[in-house]
């Protein structure tokens, strides 16, 4: 990932945009935009101050967060957040249909109260 793209996502992280990050360094939105494709390391200090970062927190890229177990759902086409599914297997009685259709799956006994 370029630096220009790390800084981008620690100014969004800082619930900031880089206009405001622009007005707190007294300087245009647009000249930031220069500023961070190539930044020196006195401008690394200005934006690390306005974010309440160190220089070296600000240009570090930060590692995926890795859980203990992975996920296992669905992604919404809607929102695009991961649904969280669990399959189980053979822990659900099967499906019986109403009573009096076809197939009906209600068991016979025996005079002993056994199923046949």
């Amino acid at each position: 990932m370029e630096i220009r793209q790390i800084i981008e996502q620690k100014i969004k992280a800082a619930g900031m945009s880089k206009k405001d990050v622009a007005e707190k360094m007294g300087i245009f939105a647009t000249n930031l935009n220069g500023m961070i494709s190539a930044p020196s390391w006195p401008t690394l200090e200005r934006l690390a101050n306005v974010l309440n970062l160190t220089p070296s927190e600000l240009i570090r890229e930060e590692e995926p967060q890795q859980t203990a177990e992975p996920k296992t759902g669905v992604i919404c086409p809607h929102c695009g957040q991961l649904v969280p599914l669990t399959v189980c297997v053979g822990h659900h009685p099967a499906i019986i249909p109403p009573s009096g259709s076809a197939g009906s799956s209600e068991q016979k006994s025996s005079e002993d109260g056994s199923a046949l």
